[in-house]
């Protein structure tokens, strides 16, 4: 059985409030200059270089979401949040559907922290994916393709190879676009599963 992972509010945990509250701050005052910034004097090259940095910080921001929600996981009270359960609370303070909620939470459960009932860390369930979305190498398209693959996968696969599909997925991902990908996933399920669909 594995747990998400429960951190004590030491006194390490209050300077990690004051840091993420004052990341907070800095993200959002970077948001504010940018939007104040004009674009003219790029060429169309540096443009896409731009649209491109964008995007990598936008594929990463998942990453700290995950560890967010795998924390209000554990703590497992939906009712101290004022709901019936982590979707209702999330659909209610984000202002997202139901379905985009129980998303962000099915994706955490994949790609977040984990701890043992023993108190040991472990790595995501999806390591590779993992990785490569904290690096910015995978948007939600390829998350979204990948995870679907390796769900596909059947119990009698092996588990080394059932590893090494989920890491060869998330190499591909980090290298082609998301039309590319979603064949290759499809063929490495193909010859996983000769005799599936």
């Amino acid at each position: 059985m594995v747990r998400t992972s429960v951190r004590t509010m030491g006194r390490a945990g209050f300077a990690d409030r004051e840091t993420v509250l004052a990341a907070l701050d800095a993200i959002e005052t970077a948001h504010d200059q940018l939007e104040q910034c004009s674009f003219d004097g790029f060429s169309g090259e540096e443009l896409l270089g731009v649209l491109a940095r964008r995007e990598r910080v936008t594929w990463r921001a998942p990453v700290i979401e995950h560890r967010i929600l795998a924390r209000l996981v554990a703590d497992g009270n939906p009712g101290a949040l004022g709901a019936s359960s982590l979707t209702v609370a999330l659909t209610e303070r984000l202002r997202i559907s139901s379905t985009e909620a129980r998303r962000r939470l099915a994706e955490a459960t994949d790609l977040g922290p984990r701890i043992s009932v023993t108190g040991q860390p472990l790595e995501p369930v999806l390591p590779g994916l993992a990785a490569a979305q904290a690096a910015g190498r995978v948007g939600p398209e390829h998350i979204a393709i990948a995870r679907k693959a390796v769900a596909k996968i059947p119990t009698t696969v092996p588990t080394p190879d059932r590893e090494r599909a989920e890491r060869d997925l998330a190499l591909l991902a980090g290298q082609y676009g998301t039309q590319v990908f979603q064949k290759l996933a499809d063929h490495l399920i193909a010859v996983l599963d000769p005799d599936g669909d």
